[in-house]
């Protein structure tokens, strides 16, 4: 019923991965009928809707997603604790003795990656009523990357209080708090991080490791000397060397990561042998266009020269060192052709199928789904949204035909009856050429279901009543006022206007010769209190004489004028460089954590910025305001510190 992959070539026969939902569903018929795992490499825009299609088809065979870190090459940035903390969860998952199927991007496919002996198999659990000393316990967290801190916050964090130990793995929602009596854990609970009090307990807790990046003796050592090796011509070395050298992580250390071990492994290392890689495109196009990207960020960021940075191959592997490595471990890539080959090849035995909406009249819309395909198709799926189960039940009971509800893809695919359906989530339909079977999926708002619509906000032309009449109470008449589009008035006070037999309040605005202007109150917004050096001296503009059109001119090309100078002297300031400082280390933390209240958003982005501008080579040019008692003395202490 279901196309498979042929595995005896290199070459896709079929061009059914520009199918959604068809392809998907061949990927898990192939890997139901393959001995072997399988490898899908997918482009990153696709991974999401891509695993929620495959897991729809798929329910007997393990799907892993095996996420990228999420950042850029040569990224300023390191990637989350729990990007990099799922990571290594799902590589200690991948098993050599039963099939499974991974998803990845290109991303994955092509880095270097730390030896996986160094990733997997550190992973250790915490049973309740076991023997399990803190210092040991201590010391092993600190060897997977977790870092001692005051309070437990987010993955990675762990707080030792005397008997008692927090910890947050990346296995558990809620962090976790250790019971000791002497060196035994009496009991292992969950709690809430925010207010501390307990919501659970556990039998036991798996700790895995959060970072692919440890600090030991053997590869500070090695880091040291890789890293003087590369950038010996260097003289700048970003202080890149000087913070891991204080043990600490500067931004952007992953860039780094082939000078902290003997070797890199690839993505091949880590998946077992004779697993199958699929790709739904050229092989080699893939690689040119990442590496494409790559380089010119390469080429831009060495330009740059704010640090080194190693060169591509350092951090990526080519398709033909991969394809090397592949043969040796029995590997197999699966891509489509990139010769042109003849269209009775490459034709799909599928077609993507609309997806239809539930709408209002959703009865007579599965009605007429069924009845037009009937006649044409052996075998009918409906899938519904699974938040949409009281309102498809009801529907199907209200059919005149036989219909029966099916829990898998699978149940299915077995079952003897034309018309089934099952509820779950697939992002588009699909159907056989050869009239074996149609899926349709049906998706949107049903009958009851309100909308919420929001109305935008528009500051400027929006006013309470509040706002209106502070600002008619704050002019007296004769002040000087301006409006947008004719310039400056005297405001004569408010006045009433019958317009169509419909009295409606205006701004009365006199301009030079005794011309009046008129303004609705609804268009307040377009006046506004001169502002400029003494009332008295205000002009007094004429309507209709460009005179108003002029001002604006001039202060337009003044203003250009200005913000020229101010790039010059910027450009100027930007050519200066200063001293470095760099101040998150273990002993900055430790001062932080003696602040007695959380920082706001407002602090937390004040300090961030001013820490960035220390670690800068440029002289900082930034004020930093804030109301008496908002905790500018805080921020103005870290950075001093």
């Amino acid at each position: 019923m279901i196309e498979v992959f042929s595995f005896e070539t290199s070459t896709l026969d079929t061009n059914c991965h520009k199918v959604r939902g068809a392809w998907e569903c061949v990927i898990a018929s192939s890997a139901y009928h393959c001995k072997d795992s399988l490898a899908v490499v997918v482009p990153k825009k696709n991974i999401e809707r891509f695993v929620g299609n495959l897991n729809f088809f798929s329910d007997r065979i393990e799907i892993l997603e095996i996420p990228s870190l999420g950042t850029l090459p040569y990224d300023r940035q390191s990637p989350s604790r729990q990007v990099i903390a799922r990571r290594i969860h799902i590589f200690n998952k991948i098993s050599t003795q039963k099939k499974q199927i991974f998803v990845l991007d290109e991303d994955t496919f092509f880095s270097r990656l730390p030896p996986k002996e160094e990733v997997v198999g550190h992973s250790f659990v915490i049973q309740s009523g076991h023997a399990f000393s803190p210092n040991q316990l201590s010391l092993n967290l600190s060897n997977l990357g977790y870092y001692r801190q005051r309070q437990v916050k987010e993955i990675g964090d762990f707080v030792i209080r005397g008997s008692i130990i927090d910890i947050f793995p990346f296995s558990s929602i809620e962090p976790v708090r250790l019971d000791y009596f002497g060196d035994t854990i009496e009991c292992i609970r969950t709690f809430d991080p925010s207010n501390q009090r307990s919501t659970g307990t556990l039998d036991r807790v798996l700790i895995d490791p959060v970072n692919e990046i440890r600090f030991n003796s053997d590869s500070l050592r090695r880091f040291q000397k890789n890293f003087r090796l590369s950038f010996e011509e260097n003289g700048n070395h970003g202080g890149v060397l000087e913070q891991v050298q204080n043990l600490v992580r500067p931004s952007g250390l992953e860039s780094y990561m082939p000078l902290f071990f003997e070797r890199t492994d690839l993505i091949c290392d880590y998946l077992p042998n004779n697993t199958i890689y699929i790709f739904d495109n050229n092989l080699k196009d893939i690689e040119n266009s990442f590496f494409l990207m790559v380089k010119e960020r390469y080429r831009l960021l060495r330009q740059l020269g704010e640090k080194p940075i190693l060169d591509p191959d350092f951090l990526y592997a080519s398709v033909e060192e991969l394809t090397r490595l592949s043969e040796r471990a029995n590997c197999k890539f699966l891509f489509p052709s990139g010769r042109h080959i003849p269209s009775s090849l490459t034709a799909s035995p599928y077609k993507k199928n609309l997806t239809l909406p539930m709408g209002i009249d959703f009865d007579k819309t599965l009605l007429v789904a069924i009845n037009s395909s009937t006649k044409k198709f052996k075998k009918i799926l409906i899938v519904i949204p699974e938040t949409k189960i009281d309102i498809g039940l009801a529907n199907f009971e209200k059919l005149n035909k036989r219909c029966i509800q099916v829990n898998s893809w699978t149940d299915f695919v077995n079952s003897t009856e034309q018309i089934c359906f099952m509820f779950g989530s697939l992002s588009s339909g699909f159907y056989s050429k050869d009239g074996n079977f149609i899926v349709h999926v049906f998706n949107g708002r049903t009958k009851g279901e309100k909308v919420k619509l929001t109305r935008k906000y528009n500051p400027s032309t929006t006013k309470t009543f509040e706002e209106v009449l502070n600002k008619l109470t704050s002019w007296d008449i004769d002040s000087p006022v301006v409006h947008r589009q004719y310039g400056v008035g005297r405001f004569r006070g408010l006045t009433i206007l019958t317009t169509d037999k419909v009295d409606n309040e205006y701004l009365e605005i006199r301009y030079a010769d005794e011309d009046k202007l008129y303004v609705p109150v609804r268009n307040l917004s377009l006046v506004e209190r001169y502002s400029g050096v003494s009332p008295d001296s205000a002009p007094l503009h004429k309507l209709g004489s460009g005179q108003w059109d002029k001002v604006k001119k001039r202060a337009k090309e003044k203003a250009k004028d200005t913000a020229t100078e101010i790039l010059e002297i910027l450009a100027r300031r930007s050519e200066n460089k200063c001293k470095r400082y760099f101040a998150r280390d273990d002993a900055y933390t430790t001062f932080c954590q003696h602040f007695y209240f959380d920082e706001t958003p407002d602090q937390k982005q004040a300090i961030d910025q001013i820490l960035n501008d220390l670690e800068s080579t440029q002289p900082m040019d930034r004020l930093l305001c804030g109301d008496v008692g908002f905790g500018k003395t805080e921020v103005a202490m870290r950075a001093a510190f």
